[in-house]
């Protein structure tokens, strides 16, 4: 894993980064609590959540008032050793998970002349977020590629859906968050992280 700064808070949000795995499970990034919450404070439970699950992209996020799960069943898994990207559009309401600019969206033509029906569901998925609160405030560290979980337990939060928080074997490139670039090179603090990227230096050294 690997800590940066933490997501800033506004009204409407775009959250993309890639990556690239063999492997058909792993966190790929979370932002929210890392410690148990203080008994004497008000709780922040908000947090935000984006995995792989048996090859397939989920995304949870939660303002604060429960958490919206989103889960899109691409056409072929994403653990295939080839880069991808995820997109992530937010406001103060409605959240949507977009994967690889949604290129596998199909458009049925009909023999009957009604309109052509757009599938999309296999690229991209979209919900709304349970009220009443309208933002995503986090002040921890974004954390990619697993969870600092030390003294951290998720059941303390109250969450309807929790990550899986299985750590990330691959690479993220290319984050940013409202036209902001990470500078990935450089995290705050890391463990079992380094810069550059093995698994595609590995494939260029045997081409």
């Amino acid at each position: 894993w690997a800590w940066y700064p933490a997501l800033e808070m506004c009204d409407r949000s775009h959250l993309s980064f890639e990556f690239i795995t063999r492997k058909s499970d792993g966190l790929l990034l979370y932002n929210g609590p890392i410690v148990p919450p203080e008994m004497e404070e008000t709780m922040v439970s908000d947090y935000i959540a984006v995995e792989l699950e048996r090859g397939f992209p989920r995304l949870l996020m939660d303002f604060g008032s429960g958490t919206l799960e989103l889960r899109v069943k691409t056409k072929k898994s994403l653990d295939d050793g080839e880069w991808h990207r995820l997109d992530i559009f937010w406001d103060t309401e409605n959240v949507r998970m977009v994967v690889d600019y949604c290129k596998s969206a199909e458009i049925a033509e009909l023999e009957d002349g009604t309109p052509p029906e757009f599938d999309d569901s296999s690229c991209q998925a979209q919900g709304t977020i349970p009220p009443f609160n309208e933002y995503l405030n986090v002040n921890s560290p974004l954390q990619l590629g697993g969870l600092y979980v030390e003294q951290f337990d998720p059941t303390h939060y109250h969450w309807q859906y929790m990550p899986v928080g299985k750590g990330f074997d691959g690479c993220i490139r290319n984050l940013f968050h409202n036209s902001k670039l990470y500078d990935l090179a450089h995290p705050g603090l890391s463990r079992n992280s380094v810069a550059g990227c093995p698994q595609t230096e590995e494939v260029c050294g045997r081409s």
